[in-house]
């Protein structure tokens, strides 16, 4: 065989490597739960997680995406199954302890999401992970002492979460105005006026249009007489 038909017969076998190399990582990338979920196609997120965790019932990764499609899909009670399953295999994994938070507070099951929230919390610090996800967690927190009329401890949750808003996540004036406005409605619980005003100030500060610290401003400026 000279150059010419070495050339002729290696060439289209090579290209058939190639297409064949690359097809792999595609089809992969396809059937990838995490970019299903992040896409938004959380039924399809679910269904690969099912089959990945039938083949390896110990894939934290799997059971983590499960749970988020689920709860993404307001499938709160099936969450908290496959959540607590998923601890079996390892207890201290945050993204789990997260998801159990987020599912019994959606469910409105407060005690339970405090004592997760909580958990996770000390978790998530000790893991470094991403200052919102905390800020989240203590927003979440505030929410429940607000059910209860717990406005100090509301308050505490707030600042924190206000704490963590920043860093990349701090782009967002509509977002931490909300924060603000809320705080300045627990204060207000509380007869805290001035305090509560400058907190509706701080949010209409980061936004203008923003309608509870609007009224809450207007609320507390009579009590103060400003």
């Amino acid at each position: 065989m000279n150059m010419c038909e070495f050339r002729a017969w290696w060439l289209p076998l090579a290209i058939l490597m190639l297409v064949a190399a690359f097809a792999v990582p595609l089809a992969a990338q396809e059937s990838d739960a995490l970019q299903a979920y992040r896409n938004g196609q959380f039924q399809s997120a679910i269904d690969i997680t099912l089959k990945e965790i039938q083949a390896d019932p110990n894939n934290m990764d799997s059971y983590a995406v499960l749970c988020w499609s689920l709860n993404s899909l307001k499938r709160h009670a099936e969450a908290i199954q496959y959540a607590q399953k998923a601890r079996q295999v390892n207890s201290s994994d945050h993204r789990l302890v997260e998801i159990l938070a987020e599912a019994n507070f959606a469910l409105r099951n407060d005690i339970s999401a405090l004592s997760y929230y909580q958990q996770y919390v000390t978790l998530a610090v000790l893991h470094g992970v991403e200052n919102r996800y905390i800020r989240d967690a203590y927003r979440d927190m505030a929410e429940i002492f607000i059910r209860f009329s717990e406005y100090h401890h509301a308050d505490i949750a707030l600042v924190a979460a206000i704490q963590y808003d920043r860093g990349k996540t701090a782009n967002d004036p509509v977002r931490a105005a909300r924060l603000w406005a809320r705080l300045g409605f627990v204060r207000e619980q509380v007869a805290d006026v001035r305090n509560s005003l400058a907190a509706y100030e701080k949010a209409l500060g980061l936004d203008s249009t923003n309608p509870d610290a609007i009224s809450g401003r207007d609320r507390v400026r009579v009590k103060v007489g400003a």
